[in-house]
C-alpha cells in the first residue's frame, strides 16, 4: 500500500506550500477562491484487490492477522506503533464494514467501504470542513457513474 503526504518547500523562495496544508486551512491563509473536491463511489477497492490472493477460501491469511494487517493499513500504523488495543480497534472496525462474516472475498463490498472511508471520504469530508470556514465556496462530488469501460467491478 501506498500512502501520499505533502512536501512542504519552506526552502523556496516563493514556496508553492510554506506549511502543512491543515495549519493553512486552520489559519485560513488559503486562497480565497472556489474549491472543487470530490471521490469516487468505491474507490477503496483499489486497495482490496492486492489483498485477494490473501483471502483464498479455506487458507484466508487476511482474516487470520487481520489484527495487525489492519492496524497498519487502515490505522496506517508503523508494526512498533502496533500493540493489542489497536489491533482490537482493527478488528472492531473491520466488524462494522464487514459483520460477523469476517474479512473474506464474500465481502469485498464492506472491504471496499472500509477503505474508501478511510482513505478517501474522511479526510475529503475533513477538507471540506476546513474550507467551509472561510468565504470561498465549496463544492463537493462523489462520482458513482460506472462507464461500459470501467475497472470497478474488478475492485468492488
Amino acid at each position: 500500500m501506498y500512502q501520499l503526504y505533502p512536501v512542504i518547500d519552506y526552502w523556496a523562495d516563493q514556496p508553492f506550500l510554506p506549511s502543512h496544508p491543515i495549519t493553512i486551512l486552520h489559519n485560513q491563509e488559503q486562497k480565497m477562491v472556489p474549491y472543487m473536491t470530490g471521490l469516487n463511489k468505491d474507490e477503496g477497492g483499489m486497495l482490496v484487490a492486492p489483498q485477494w490472493k490473501n483471502m483464498k477460501p479455506g487458507d484466508n491469511q487476511l482474516a487470520e492477522n487481520w489484527g495487525y494487517i489492519g492496524a497498519q493499513q487502515v490505522l496506517t500504523l508503523s508494526p512498533k506503533e502496533i500493540t493489542f488495543e489497536k489491533e482490537l480497534t482493527a478488528r472492531m472496525i473491520a466488524q462494522f464494514y464487514v459483520g460477523k462474516d469476517g474479512v473474506n472475498r464474500e465481502n469485498k463490498q464492506g472491504l471496499s467501504d472500509m477503505f474508501t472511508d478511510a482513505f478517501f471520504a474522511y479526510p475529503n469530508t475533513e477538507t471540506v470542513k476546513l474550507h467551509s470556514q472561510s468565504s470561498a465556496p465549496i463544492y463537493n462530488y462523489l462520482m458513482s457513474y460506472r462507464g461500459s469501460a470501467s475497472f470497478a467491478p474488478l475492485f468492488a
